[in-house]
């Protein structure tokens, strides 16, 4: 049966690519046809090989569908630029916009994580080791990471220029809530056992924290890291809309959309993509090292 599967996959691929680059008048339905072939065929195959090719032939097989109907029926490129364009764009801009994924990823998104990471960490420490704190303060956390983040950027330039720094800030400001719920969770939320074996051997504060707090605080961090890692690349593009220099993902859609060059800014749309994919797949990665424990 699988053989029929894969035959099914090559034979849809095959029809979307000839489709695409012949488009002979009136054969529309083909290209249907086909992306449904190759969409049964992917769905039966990855119930019984999932991996990360399915998802990869699909993007793909999408991808030929969309190039197809837009060649098909003639949507200007001003408009609504077709997939092979903007992948020749990400190629012929790729010095211009791997600027800009430094300038929005590292200066800016990485940077306000470690600084609302290290903001959290030391809060929730004064609100594990002091309770009123953490009836006290945590509200106005939460009510400050319901802000929207385009209200944070004004007065964040204002205070810290155009430049990369008060995105950075703007970030910080923005991945502080889940960041510092997910640690305060993970850090007071402990067996009441298992510290009194802990108050038992006389363990010193340190202690309690190195060998019980910190290592069942760590799945929550890592959960209230893969909120903030996306928070953060939306955090640092949003704010580029405010104002920027001439660089960064989120000034280079706003710049190139109001000249009507579309290719352009979904070219810095994959790249923004990508970059999100890639920090939130470190993420991941880390979190698979660190918690080896936990595998099932």
């Amino acid at each position: 049966m699988k053989a029929w599967h894969w035959a099914g996959l090559t034979l849809g691929l095959l029809g979307m690519l000839l489709t695409v680059l012949l488009l002979p008048p009136g054969w529309g339905w083909s290209l249907w046809g086909s992306w449904i072939l190759v969409a049964l065929s992917l769905w039966r195959l990855a119930q019984r090989d999932p991996g990360w090719w399915p998802p990869g032939l699909a993007l793909v097989a999408t991808l030929l569908l969309i190039e197809g109907l837009l060649r098909g029926y003639g949507v200007p490129g001003g408009l609504i630029p077709t997939p092979s364009r903007v992948l020749l764009t990400c190629w012929t801009l790729r010095e211009l916009l791997w600027r800009d994924v430094l300038q929005t990823f590292f200066l800016e998104a990485l940077v306000g994580l470690l600084i609302g990471a290290g903001i959290a960490g030391v809060l929730a420490l004064l609100m594990t080791y002091v309770p009123w704190l953490q009836r006290g303060l945590l509200p106005y956390v939460a009510a400050l990471g319901s802000v929207p983040i385009p209200a944070f950027a004004p007065v964040m330039i204002t205070a810290f220029g155009i430049d990369w720094p008060s995105k950075a800030a703007v970030v910080a400001v923005v991945v502080l809530f889940p960041l510092l719920l997910n640690l305060v969770k993970g850090l007071t939320d402990i067996p009441p056992a298992m510290l009194d074996l802990l108050h038992s051997y006389h363990a010193t504060p340190w202690q309690r924290l190195r060998w019980v707090r910190w290592p069942h605080a760590l799945p929550y961090v890592f959960n209230g890291l893969k909120i903030a890692i996306t928070l953060a690349a939306i955090a640092a593009i949003a704010a580029e809309f405010m104002g920027s220099p001439s660089y960064g993902l989120g000034f280079r859609i706003r710049s190139e959309a109001g000249r009507f060059q579309f290719d352009r800014v979904w070219a810095a749309i994959v790249y923004a993509t990508v970059g999100s994919t890639a920090l939130f797949a470190a993420v991941v990665a880390l979190e698979k090292r660190l918690l080896f424990w936990e595998r099932r």
